[in-house]
């Protein structure tokens, strides 16, 4: 199933599909963070686990925000 089809069957109340897009896109989102805070100082009291929270509330906003009727993929929505 794409991340397309995901995010739409998630919208329409199929939430235990979350994991399935978290597997599918986490790695993507890891880039993205990385590429935001390449040079940036990260104070010691924040944990990788803070950040892959971070990174799954943005994909939980991204699916809210994902318009099916537009031709864009999933991925254009993520941060």
């Amino acid at each position: 199933m794409t991340n397309e089809e995901l995010a739409i069957r998630i919208q329409d109340g199929e939430t235990e599909l979350y994991t399935q897009l978290w597997d599918n896109t986490k790695y993507l989102l890891f880039r993205i963070m990385r590429s935001k805070l390449n040079s940036a100082m990260i104070p010691n009291h924040i944990t990788i686990d803070d950040l892959r929270q971070e990174m799954y509330f943005a994909l939980c906003k991204a699916v809210n925000y994902y318009d099916r009727e537009k031709s864009f993929l999933f991925s254009t929505y993520l941060p």
